[in-house]
């Protein structure tokens, strides 16, 4: 096949994106001035205009043949309808499928790429697929009818681009016949061309999918290399065996995946850094000597190096190793930064730049024997200025080469679109990210739909999911203030005396906050503008209570709004002044002002600052108590709570299960926990309403009426979310109107668990009251409470899971390879700090006070799901006690009381208490909280008053 145009660019782009990866956020970046930054982000300009004038707007929709289906295959220079065979290929068919739907993920706006792709797939489904004998024909006519051939009707380098193209056509529309396609075609090839013996995969086959064996092949037409593995069809083979395990994580998909990158780092890439081309069927080289340069083409093409195709394994071994979560293995690193070494010094021309397309080793050293053809280079000779498209090689070399077809069926819009996308990524990544913080308030964790809600709708949240990462065992303090201020801070909420721990003198002069620096002040340093919009609450609580301004934390714009009234505020400030509250009935919600000052800074931030980086937080107060809601979200969910949360428990249950979470057991109902602080029983009646209850008892235990009353308190909480949700989107879209979305990475999560809190407090409750409205103040309660932290023990305030574990969704279109995947790493608010600073290109350690932060950065785990040995959690809460070690976890259900033990790995409903049968894990344990808190204690200069012995 014609390969001196395809690899060429490709190469060139990898290699500048490769020599990019050290100035990755969190590396040294001392020589990525703003000069080069600048310099980085004008080149990412320059292709992304190029890739729409030059490559997309040529080639589509002018490719489609909507008169047969599938792509048309050849076109001449002007890209007037070739007079060629008109045969399709397999290869050039889902090479295009594949680069419209990659057009569509990395340009989401561009819906129109979707609806090309969608037209492929249709031809690779209705035609080119054997219905007969099954796999995909190699070539077909222009109407669709196969093009047998004697000995090779199918390639499983084409099967391998098929499966390609399917896997990521899936992952844009989610269209499930794509995925039951690339199912079938997979385990076809498992079937017919899998070696059992010796594995990897035969290249030929006929079309009822037998291998041709190299015997069979003498003086067949089309019979060259049968019976041998060759390098092109195997790293093809991984790539594709890596898009499909992202959207089908099938235990055989990985096995397969796994043996074809270990063949391929271990087998192909010689110990000298360059790939080995062709191997018998059990691995035996084949190696003709290269130095006899008198025996032809034939010879050097069976040994040559291959520099376009050895700097694109590299970057296909570490996308593969990142997929696997095996990227940080030294062997791969050094194996793929061989074979870029390895092709710069031997293929890189020094004079006119660029790669050369091959070379061959002899007497006399390397001797070039392809030498077609920096982004310079190909700009110049390789680009069509006048028509559009590509050369099929570069005119200073090969001038005739102008007049050319535009396209036949080894040339498609693939490669170059495919390295100019890498690249226009990668040089955008060097790019200080914009940085968004989002914060609900008392939200449960399976409130969202992407953690298991089952009619609670959140559908951006879930868009920000299946486009992100999902943390699995992430955790807050468990309360509102001290989460927002350990969120802010990087440290716990006790070192900065925003929590205080009973039992401490704080009185003493020598009690001070251990940290002096705040993030967004550290930000501001390194270039940053912050805004923040919503809830406030960042607090000192001794040795006399304070709250910190905006000013003193960092942000150049706050909008504030007291917590506790969504429909009618008593108390606004912007920028630290108080502002007019809106009239009564103005229709005034909380969520949405919250958003619309969000949205407001941004506005400004694009206009006076639109070049400078910028961090958000975004502090809602839903769905905190009181709950009220508009009445048309309401009516969204009204009634459809009536089968109680009995019931919503075992849903919300079935659901993590089918989405991929870890699901044990549930613990039952505990009637007997509630806030301390709470209505009494004879207060909630008289209050609040006769059908009301403090307590989580079973659903059918209640009467008729108090299960009406009960699922409308759900379906006001069900609407603040979604009303949430909702706003959560309008910002994304500001986001993409004004052209940060795809360099802005964004969190989502909650401040703590949801709420068993019942109270009537501020504008107080009016009975009869439309519920929902201004002049109400129901509280979710304990019931609702238990289904909304699903499956989780308990509520905010606790320390067990239900009250400090949080749903946290990371978002990053530019920074984030792997997307719709999960991290199960436990980690914490005390690890935001750190990893917003790693993203901005600063040093964590500029939090550090006159101690070091306690938390580690997320960003290694941005980019793969691995495990470390990190510091355990501390957790400290009206005297309520936690910690996670690893797997396990110590915690006490009442105020300084018995010490339980659980191991998360198989108990996260903490329902198994292993006090008795594992006493040394315990004692282990509750020494290393112990030996924290004194270490907090001394570090803020209190005075340990008691001693707190192990129960």
């Amino acid at each position: 096949m014609k390969r001196s145009f395809f690899i060429t660019l490709f190469t060139v782009l990898l290699v500048v994106a490769g020599s990019l990866l050290a100035c990755q956020p969190g590396k040294n970046r001392e020589s990525n001035t703003d000069a080069d930054r600048s310099g980085q982000l004008t080149l990412a300009t320059q292709l992304e205009e190029s890739l729409f004038e030059y490559i997309l707007n040529p080639w589509y929709p002018r490719v489609m043949d909507t008169i047969h289906g599938g792509y048309h295959s050849e076109f001449n220079r002007d890209w007037s309808p070739g007079e060629g065979s008109g045969e399709k290929a397999l290869v050039q068919q889902a090479r295009h499928v594949w680069a419209t739907s990659r057009i569509c993920e990395a340009y989401p706006e561009k819906e129109e790429f979707l609806k090309y792709a969608a037209h492929g797939f249709h031809f690779l489904r209705d035609a080119m697929w054997d219905q007969e004998f099954g796999g995909f024909h190699a070539y077909c006519t222009k109407e669709g009818e196969p093009v047998e051939r004697s000995i090779n009707d199918k390639r499983i380098y084409g099967q391998a681009f098929a499966l390609y193209g399917l896997s990521q056509y899936f992952r844009m529309s989610k269209n499930p016949g794509a995925l039951r396609l690339a199912k079938k075609a997979f385990l076809w090839m498992e079937e017919h061309a899998h070696d059992k013996q010796y594995g990897g995969y035969f290249e030929t086959l006929r079309r009822d999918g037998t291998p041709v064996l190299p015997e069979d092949a003498v003086d067949t037409p089309g019979g060259f290399g049968a019976g041998l593995k060759d390098y092109n069809s195997s790293i093809h083979i991984m790539e594709a065996f890596t898009e499909l395990y992202l959207v089908w994580p099938d235990d055989l998909v990985r096995e397969r995946l796994e043996e074809m990158f270990l063949l391929i780092r271990d087998t192909f890439v010689h110990p000298d850094g360059y790939l080995q081309l062709y191997f018998q069927a059990d691995w035996t080289h084949l190696s003709p000597n290269p130095a006899e340069e008198e025996q032809g083409r034939m010879n050097w093409f069976f040994n040559h190096f291959t520099y376009g195709h050895d700097v694109e394994t590299a970057f296909l071994l570490l996308e593969t190793a990142h997929v696997l979560g095996w990227g940080g293995n030294e062997k791969t690193h050094h194996a793929a930064k061989q074979l870029v070494d390895h092709s710069l010094a031997s293929g890189w021309d020094t004079i006119a730049g660029g790669f050369f397309d091959a070379g061959v080793a002899g007497e006399k050293g390397i001797r070039i024997v392809n030498n077609y053809k920096s982004w310079e280079h190909i700009d110049t000779y390789l680009i069509d200025k006048t028509y559009g498209g590509w050369y099929n090689n570069a005119t200073d070399t090969y001038p005739d080469n102008v007049d050319q077809g535009k396209s036949h069926i080894w040339k498609t819009s693939y490669h170059n679109a495919r390295g100019m996308l890498n690249c226009i990524k990668m040089l955008r990544s060097l790019e200080q990210p914009n940085i968004v913080f989002i914060l609900a308030d008392d939200m449960g964790h399976s409130d969202p739909g992407c953690y298991g809600s089952e009619i609670l709708e959140t559908p951006n949240i879930d868009a920000l999911a299946s486009n992100g990462l999902r943390f699995t065992n992430f955790y807050n303090t468990g309360r509102c203030w001290p989460t927002r201020t350990s969120l802010l801070s990087g440290y716990y909420p006790h070192q900065i005396l925003s929590d205080p721990i009973h039992g401490v003198d704080y009185k003493a002069s020598a009690v001070q906050p251990v940290n002096t620096t705040w993030l967004p002040s550290i930000l501001q340093e390194h270039g940053y503008r912050c805004y923040h919009s919503g809830k406030w609450h960042i607090v000192r609580k001794v040795p006399e209570q304070s709250e910190m301004s905006h000013i003193d934390v960092g942000f150049d714009h706050s909008y504030r709004t007291k917590d506790g009234r969504h429909l009618q505020p008593h108390l606004l400030w912007e920028d630290g002044k108080e502002i007019s509250v809106p009239e009564p009935g103005s229709g005034y919600e909380a969520s949405v002002a919250i958003v619309d000052y969000a949205i407001k800074y941004l506005k400004e931030h694009k206009q006076k600052s639109g070049d400078e980086p910028f961090f958000e937080y975004i502090a809602f107060i839903a769905p905190h108590f009181p709950l009220q809601a508009m009445q048309k979200d309401i009516d969204m969910y009204r009634e459809k709570f009536l089968m109680g949360w009995d019931e919503i428990r075992t849903l919300r249950t079935e659901n993590r299960k089918e989405l991929g979470f870890d699901v044990h057991r549930v613990n039952a109902l505990e009637p007997e926990r509630f806030a301390p602080w709470n209505l009494t029983p004879e207060e909630l009646i008289t209050q609040i309403d006769s059908a009301e209850t403090g307590r989580a008892i079973p659903w059918n235990n209640l009467t008729e009426k108090q299960k009406e009353f009960q699922a409308t308190k759900m379906a006001i909480h069900a609407a603040m979310v979604t009303r949430m949700d909702r706003e959560i989107g309008r910002y994304m879209a500001a986001l993409k109107e004004l052209g940060y979305f795809e360099n802005t990475i964004l969190f989502f999560c909650s401040d703590n668990g949801a709420s068993t809190e019942i109270m009537n407090r501020a504008n107080k409750h009016t009975i009869g009251a439309l519920p929902g409205s201004a002049d109400t103040y129901l509280c979710l309660g304990p019931g609702w409470s238990s289904a909304a932290n699903t499956p989780f023990r308990l509520h905010k305030i606790w320390v067990h899971e239900g009250g400090i574990a949080t749903p946290m969704v990371v978002h990053w279109p530019q920074g984030i390879q792997e997307t719709n995947a999960f991290r199960n790493i436990p980690a914490h608010v005390i690890d935001i700090a750190p990893t917003i600073l790693e993203l901005a290109g600063a040093d964590p350690s500029e939090l550090n006070g006159d101690f070091e932060a306690p938390g580690i950065s997320l960003v290694p785990f941005l980019i793969q799901d691995i495990q470390i040995e990190r510091p355990p959690l501390f957790f400290h809460h009206e005297r309520k006690k936690a910690l996670r070690h690893g797997n396990w976890k110590i915690t006490t259900i009442k105020e300084d009381g018995e010490w339980e033990l659980y191991d998360l790995s198989k108990d996260r409903g903490e329902t198994n208490n292993l006090t008795d049968q594992n006493p040394e894990k315990l004692d282990e344990l509750v020494s290393l909280w112990e030996a924290q808190r004194k270490r907090i204690i001394e570090q803020t200069g209190g005075t340990d008053t008691t001693t707190l012995q192990p129960q």
